[in-house]
Protein backbone atom coordinates (compact mmCIF):
# COMPACT_ATOMS: atom_id res chain seq x y z
CA UNK A 1 0.00 0.00 0.00
CA UNK A 2 2.87 2.33 0.89
CA UNK A 3 4.40 1.51 -2.49
CA UNK A 4 1.21 2.52 -4.28
CA UNK A 5 0.98 5.77 -2.31
CA UNK A 6 4.59 6.64 -3.09
CA UNK A 7 4.04 5.95 -6.79
CA UNK A 8 0.90 8.12 -6.79
CA UNK A 9 2.74 11.02 -5.03
CA UNK A 10 5.60 10.81 -7.53
CA UNK A 11 3.23 10.88 -10.49
CA UNK A 12 1.31 13.85 -9.09
CA UNK A 13 4.60 15.70 -8.37
CA UNK A 14 5.81 15.12 -11.93
CA UNK A 15 2.47 16.28 -13.33
CA UNK A 16 2.56 19.43 -11.19
CA UNK A 17 6.09 20.28 -12.36
CA UNK A 18 5.11 19.71 -15.97
CA UNK A 19 2.10 22.02 -15.63
CA UNK A 20 4.01 24.75 -13.74
CA UNK A 21 4.26 27.87 -15.91
CA UNK A 22 7.73 28.79 -17.15
CA UNK A 23 9.12 32.12 -15.92
CA UNK A 24 8.11 34.98 -18.17
CA UNK A 25 10.76 36.80 -20.21
CA UNK A 26 10.26 39.82 -17.94
CA UNK A 27 10.83 37.74 -14.82
CA UNK A 28 13.97 36.23 -16.33
CA UNK A 29 15.21 39.71 -17.24
CA UNK A 30 14.61 41.01 -13.70
CA UNK A 31 16.43 38.03 -12.23
CA UNK A 32 19.40 38.53 -14.55
CA UNK A 33 19.39 42.21 -13.58
CA UNK A 34 19.69 41.28 -9.91
CA UNK A 35 22.65 39.08 -10.64
CA UNK A 36 24.36 41.26 -13.23
CA UNK A 37 27.18 43.57 -12.21
CA UNK A 38 26.86 47.30 -12.48
CA UNK A 39 28.24 48.81 -15.72
CA UNK A 40 32.00 49.34 -15.51
CA UNK A 41 33.22 52.86 -14.79
CA UNK A 42 34.78 53.32 -18.23
CA UNK A 43 31.42 52.57 -19.85
CA UNK A 44 29.62 55.00 -17.56
CA UNK A 45 32.11 57.69 -18.52
CA UNK A 46 31.71 57.04 -22.23
CA UNK A 47 27.92 57.14 -21.88
CA UNK A 48 28.00 60.55 -20.22
CA UNK A 49 27.26 63.00 -23.07
CA UNK A 50 29.27 65.90 -21.65
CA UNK A 51 32.36 63.72 -21.27
CA UNK A 52 32.00 62.18 -24.72
CA UNK A 53 31.52 65.61 -26.28
CA UNK A 54 34.68 66.97 -24.66
CA UNK A 55 36.79 64.03 -25.78
CA UNK A 56 35.45 64.40 -29.31
CA UNK A 57 36.49 68.06 -29.30
CA UNK A 58 40.08 67.40 -28.29
CA UNK A 59 41.60 69.10 -31.33
CA UNK A 60 40.97 72.71 -30.29
CA UNK A 61 44.68 73.43 -29.87
CA UNK A 62 45.37 71.99 -33.33
CA UNK A 63 42.69 74.24 -34.82
CA UNK A 64 44.25 77.26 -33.12
CA UNK A 65 47.61 76.44 -34.68
CA UNK A 66 45.98 75.87 -38.06
CA UNK A 67 44.12 79.18 -37.90
CA UNK A 68 47.27 81.03 -36.93
CA UNK A 69 45.92 82.32 -33.61
CA UNK A 70 48.81 80.94 -31.53
CA UNK A 71 52.30 82.32 -31.48
CA UNK A 72 55.24 80.75 -29.67
CA UNK A 73 54.73 83.22 -26.82
CA UNK A 74 51.00 82.62 -26.36
CA UNK A 75 51.52 78.87 -26.61
CA UNK A 76 54.21 78.99 -23.93
CA UNK A 77 52.04 81.16 -21.69
CA UNK A 78 49.24 78.62 -22.10
CA UNK A 79 51.56 75.84 -20.99
CA UNK A 80 52.59 77.90 -17.97
CA UNK A 81 48.96 78.17 -16.93
CA UNK A 82 48.40 74.45 -17.46
CA UNK A 83 51.38 73.42 -15.38
CA UNK A 84 49.89 73.82 -11.86
CA UNK A 85 46.87 71.71 -12.84
CA UNK A 86 49.01 68.80 -14.03
CA UNK A 87 51.48 69.12 -11.17
CA UNK A 88 48.68 68.88 -8.59
CA UNK A 89 46.95 65.90 -10.20
CA UNK A 90 50.19 64.00 -10.75
CA UNK A 91 51.58 64.63 -7.28
CA UNK A 92 48.45 63.00 -5.81
CA UNK A 93 48.48 60.04 -8.21
CA UNK A 94 52.17 59.40 -7.47
CA UNK A 95 51.89 59.91 -3.71
CA UNK A 96 52.02 57.18 -1.08
CA UNK A 97 49.63 56.87 1.85
CA UNK A 98 46.48 58.56 0.54
CA UNK A 99 44.66 55.65 -1.07
CA UNK A 100 46.54 52.62 -2.37
CA UNK A 101 44.13 52.36 -5.30
CA UNK A 102 45.51 55.60 -6.70
CA UNK A 103 48.81 53.83 -7.33
CA UNK A 104 47.20 52.24 -10.40
CA UNK A 105 47.23 55.70 -12.01
CA UNK A 106 50.84 56.51 -11.25
CA UNK A 107 51.67 56.45 -14.97
CA UNK A 108 54.78 58.56 -15.70
CA UNK A 109 54.61 57.79 -19.43
CA UNK A 110 51.53 60.00 -19.76
CA UNK A 111 52.26 62.57 -17.02
CA UNK A 112 52.71 66.04 -18.48
CA UNK A 113 54.15 68.26 -15.70
CA UNK A 114 57.81 67.47 -16.44
CA UNK A 115 57.21 67.73 -20.18
CA UNK A 116 55.69 71.18 -19.70
CA UNK A 117 58.68 72.29 -17.61
CA UNK A 118 61.02 71.20 -20.39
CA UNK A 119 59.06 73.27 -22.91
CA UNK A 120 58.93 76.27 -20.60
CA UNK A 121 62.69 76.19 -20.19
CA UNK A 122 63.03 76.24 -23.95
CA UNK A 123 60.62 79.20 -24.32
CA UNK A 124 61.94 81.04 -21.24
CA UNK A 125 58.56 81.32 -19.50
CA UNK A 126 57.91 80.87 -15.77
CA UNK A 127 55.85 77.78 -14.76
CA UNK A 128 52.99 79.57 -13.01
CA UNK A 129 49.61 81.12 -13.83
CA UNK A 130 50.23 84.45 -15.50
CA UNK A 131 46.92 86.06 -14.57
CA UNK A 132 43.63 85.10 -12.91
CA UNK A 133 41.20 83.21 -15.07
CA UNK A 134 40.16 79.69 -16.01
CA UNK A 135 43.57 78.22 -15.21
CA UNK A 136 43.45 79.52 -11.64
CA UNK A 137 39.88 78.24 -11.18
CA UNK A 138 40.93 74.83 -12.49
CA UNK A 139 44.03 74.74 -10.29
CA UNK A 140 42.14 75.74 -7.14
CA UNK A 141 39.51 73.07 -7.81
CA UNK A 142 41.99 70.21 -8.19
CA UNK A 143 44.01 71.46 -5.21
CA UNK A 144 40.86 71.32 -3.06
CA UNK A 145 40.16 67.78 -4.27
CA UNK A 146 43.75 66.80 -3.47
CA UNK A 147 43.14 67.85 0.13
CA UNK A 148 39.55 66.67 0.58
CA UNK A 149 38.67 63.98 -2.00
CA UNK A 150 41.81 62.77 -3.77
CA UNK A 151 40.12 59.75 -5.36
CA UNK A 152 38.00 62.12 -7.49
CA UNK A 153 41.18 63.24 -9.24
CA UNK A 154 40.93 59.99 -11.21
CA UNK A 155 38.14 61.72 -13.16
CA UNK A 156 40.43 64.64 -13.99
CA UNK A 157 43.24 62.30 -15.02
CA UNK A 158 40.86 60.52 -17.38
CA UNK A 159 39.68 63.72 -19.04
CA UNK A 160 43.10 65.37 -19.30
CA UNK A 161 45.07 62.38 -20.56
CA UNK A 162 42.44 61.11 -22.98
CA UNK A 163 42.22 64.60 -24.50
CA UNK A 164 46.01 64.88 -24.63
CA UNK A 165 46.54 61.54 -26.31
CA UNK A 166 43.76 62.09 -28.82
CA UNK A 167 44.82 65.49 -30.08
CA UNK A 168 48.59 65.46 -29.56
CA UNK A 169 49.80 64.03 -32.87
CA UNK A 170 48.01 66.55 -35.09
CA UNK A 171 48.79 69.46 -32.77
CA UNK A 172 52.48 68.53 -32.64
CA UNK A 173 52.86 68.51 -36.43
CA UNK A 174 51.07 71.84 -36.78
CA UNK A 175 52.98 73.43 -33.90
CA UNK A 176 56.34 72.51 -35.34
CA UNK A 177 55.40 73.95 -38.72
CA UNK A 178 53.57 77.09 -37.55
CA UNK A 179 55.99 78.00 -34.74
CA UNK A 180 59.00 76.95 -36.84
CA UNK A 181 60.49 74.96 -33.98
CA UNK A 182 63.63 72.87 -34.36
CA UNK A 183 63.18 69.09 -34.08
CA UNK A 184 62.56 67.85 -30.53
CA UNK A 185 62.50 71.38 -29.06
CA UNK A 186 59.50 73.01 -27.41
CA UNK A 187 57.18 70.09 -28.14
CA UNK A 188 57.59 67.83 -25.11
CA UNK A 189 54.02 68.50 -23.95
CA UNK A 190 52.70 67.13 -27.23
CA UNK A 191 55.04 64.14 -27.36
CA UNK A 192 54.56 60.70 -25.81
CA UNK A 193 57.74 58.83 -26.75
CA UNK A 194 57.12 56.00 -24.29
CA UNK A 195 53.61 55.30 -25.61
CA UNK A 196 54.06 53.55 -28.95
CA UNK A 197 50.41 52.52 -29.19
CA UNK A 198 48.02 55.18 -27.84
CA UNK A 199 44.97 52.98 -28.42
CA UNK A 200 46.51 50.24 -26.30
CA UNK A 201 47.33 52.73 -23.56
CA UNK A 202 43.75 54.01 -23.57
CA UNK A 203 42.40 50.48 -23.23
CA UNK A 204 44.75 49.80 -20.32
CA UNK A 205 43.67 53.06 -18.68
CA UNK A 206 40.02 52.04 -18.98
CA UNK A 207 40.76 48.69 -17.36
CA UNK A 208 42.35 50.52 -14.45
CA UNK A 209 39.27 52.71 -14.20
CA UNK A 210 36.97 49.69 -14.10
CA UNK A 211 38.93 48.15 -11.22
CA UNK A 212 38.93 51.37 -9.18
CA UNK A 213 35.48 52.04 -7.62
CA UNK A 214 34.55 50.28 -4.40
CA UNK A 215 30.84 50.56 -5.20
CA UNK A 216 28.36 52.13 -7.60
CA UNK A 217 28.08 55.30 -5.52
CA UNK A 218 31.79 55.95 -5.87
CA UNK A 219 31.65 55.21 -9.60
CA UNK A 220 28.80 57.69 -10.09
CA UNK A 221 30.70 60.26 -8.04
CA UNK A 222 33.66 59.92 -10.41
CA UNK A 223 31.37 60.31 -13.44
CA UNK A 224 29.89 63.45 -11.90
CA UNK A 225 33.36 64.84 -11.25
CA UNK A 226 34.35 64.03 -14.83
CA UNK A 227 31.60 66.36 -16.06
CA UNK A 228 33.08 69.10 -13.85
CA UNK A 229 36.54 68.32 -15.23
CA UNK A 230 35.18 68.67 -18.77
CA UNK A 231 33.61 72.04 -17.97
CA UNK A 232 36.83 73.32 -16.41
CA UNK A 233 38.88 71.97 -19.30
CA UNK A 234 36.54 73.53 -21.86
CA UNK A 235 36.84 76.94 -20.19
CA UNK A 236 40.59 76.57 -19.97
CA UNK A 237 40.92 75.56 -23.61
CA UNK A 238 38.81 78.54 -24.65
CA UNK A 239 41.00 80.85 -22.60
CA UNK A 240 44.33 79.40 -23.74
CA UNK A 241 43.79 78.50 -27.38
CA UNK A 242 40.90 80.66 -28.57
CA UNK A 243 42.05 84.00 -27.23
CA UNK A 244 42.84 86.76 -29.72
CA UNK A 245 45.76 88.67 -28.30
Amino acid sequence: MASVALHTFSALHTFTLARAPAPSPTARHVERGRLAKHPPLSRLLRREPRVAQRLAGSTRMARAFFQGTLTAQTYAEGLARLYPVYATIESVLASVGRDDRLNAFDLPDVFRARAILADLRYFGVAPEPIRPGASVAYFEHVRRLADESPTLLVAHAYVRYMVDLTGARIARRLAQRVLQLPPREGLAYLSFPAIAKPDGFREDFRRRLDAFPRDRAEALGIVGEATIACALDRELASELWDERR
